[in-house]
């Protein structure tokens, strides 16, 4: 049984590796000079990454141009009751995308922010990210998640606001099929600044 499950997570990983190299040569974009965004959810459609990377692109021309790119990535992560196995390799290819830095902005449901997130320490608190001021000003509806003790089991206790509330924007949701979503940005992030103008636009898009 054990050789069985440790066949089976070798496949995956072999195919979220294929995956990945994929999305990563889909446009001839260096890696380090590029903003990632990713969506998550159970499912995310094909064609949303490329429509909301055409739309970011227009509407922040000043801030996405031949030096500092943007590339729109997805992951639908499956579910754990009805298809077990497509959420493996879900969270496999979430895992190996990460560890390639292919995700940096995460438009995440709160089921998969919760999940991936190790109790939220991997995203950049919202204080850090912008201002009160500037949240007041841009209407900033902060999320917090669920923290869990050391053997898996909740507390009861929520993180310190790290991520933002996108439910509101319809140009995610209507792409995402949900209106359960986030905007979470990681912290080892090299384009903070890029990111916070993505969500800035999102918060504030009609």
């Amino acid at each position: 049984m054990k050789k069985k499950v440790a066949l089976v997570w070798m496949v995956l990983l072999l195919c979220t590796l294929a995956l990945t190299g994929c999305s990563s040569s889909r446009e001839e974009t260096d890696a380090a000079s590029a903003l990632h965004v990713s969506m998550i959810n159970t499912y995310v459609p094909v064609e949303a990454p490329q429509a909301l990377e055409d739309e970011l692109k227009a509407a922040l021309p000043q801030v996405f141009t031949a030096e500092n790119d943007l590339v729109v990535n997805s992951v639908s992560s499956g579910d754990t009751e009805k298809d077990p196995m497509g959420a493996m390799a879900g969270m496999t290819q979430i895992a190996g995308m990460m560890s390639s830095g292919e995700m940096e902005l995460w438009l995440c449901d709160s089921q998969n922010a919760r999940r991936h997130g190790d109790n939220a320490s991997l995203y950049v608190p919202l204080d850090e990210l912008f201002t009160v001021e500037e949240q007041k000003e841009l209407g900033i509806v902060p999320v917090t998640l669920p923290l869990m003790d050391e053997q898996g089991n909740l507390t009861g206790e929520q993180s310190a606001p790290c991520g933002v509330d996108l439910s509101g924007c319809t140009l995610i949701t209507q792409k995402m099929y949900t209106q359960d979503v986030a905007a979470y940005v990681l912290i080892d992030s090299p384009h903070l600044e890029q990111a916070k103008e993505v969500i800035r636009y999102l918060v504030t898009a009609e």
